[in-house]
């Protein structure tokens, strides 16, 4: 086990992305910075630190924007900031709009743009494109509550946006609809929506949520009668998911509470 330390407070969040074939790490943390790691290096595994945020930073995502991969981070200082951490000055833009804390971030692509997602306890979707003039493209009152998590979720070639919220509810948009951006409201969990991921089996798209109900579920969006195709219940809150492919098999991570980590075979399960 590694154990790489730097931060001066709580770790929020964690993302990587390639460089020169090497993977990087970045995290985001309660002191406000961003760091990113080289841990597979020989010698010093902290390779920056960036410094900018005046709250903590509570999410972090990826943007790959021509053949350069950015960092774009949220914070509680209700701020979203770009990063290249390849140059000099490394903080590119600053995108403010949000009236509330941010707490989830992701990436969208549509016709070869790249845009950002964010979500925040204001309960609001805001739509970013970093390569306008006008930054803010488009903002959607989502929820009731708290915007806790984004992902995105691939259709019939179209990517659509994928929030969870303490409103117990997930909800799927088309943001590029011309009338009714909401696709579908999936209700299922008692308590607070923490996390979403996208788990892909046979080349068809599921989206898995994690709750504080104590339940990890898995819906198939496209089903025209039945979301819902499972549940699995744990011990505790679920706090975070992840999906990874080994050896040919479609694993589900998910991260609880109770301080454990649980890796699942799903496949098996349909």
């Amino acid at each position: 086990m590694l154990t790489l330390r730097s931060h001066q407070s709580y770790v929020y969040c964690v993302s990587s992305y390639k460089l020169d074939k090497e993977v990087r790490l970045i995290s985001g943390s309660g002191d406000k910075t961003i760091k990113i790691w080289n841990p597979f290096g020989k010698f010093d595994k902290l390779v920056d630190t960036l410094v900018g945020h005046t709250g903590a930073v509570f999410c972090l995502s990826v943007l790959r924007l021509n053949t350069e991969e950015l960092i774009v981070s949220g914070s509680l200082d209700r701020t979203i900031k770009v990063w290249n951490p390849q140059k000099s000055e490394k903080l590119l833009m600053t995108l403010k709009g949000h009236e509330d804390y941010i707490l989830a971030l992701s990436t969208l692509r549509l016709n070869n743009e790249e845009f950002i997602v964010s979500g925040g306890e204001d309960k609001m979707i805001k739509v970013w494109n970093p390569l306008a003039k006008e930054k803010l493209f488009m903002s959607i009152p989502a929820h009731d509550k708290d915007v806790t998590c984004l992902t995105t979720l691939e259709v019939n070639n179209e990517d659509l946006i994928v929030s969870g919220s303490w409103d117990r509810t997930i909800k799927i948009w088309n943001i590029f609809a011309e009338n009714n951006k909401l696709v579908s409201v999936l209700k299922g969990h008692e308590k607070a929506v923490c996390c979403i991921n996208t788990l892909r089996i046979n080349n068809e798209d599921f989206i898995v949520s994690g709750s504080e109900d104590h339940t990890i579920k898995i819906w198939n969006p496209l089903s025209k009668t039945e979301k819902l195709l499972m549940t699995i219940s744990v011990n505790d809150e679920v706090y975070c998911l992840n999906c990874i492919k080994l050896e040919n098999e479609d694993l589900l991570v998910a991260g609880s509470r109770d301080t454990t980590i649980k890796i699942m075979r799903i496949i098996s399960k349909f």
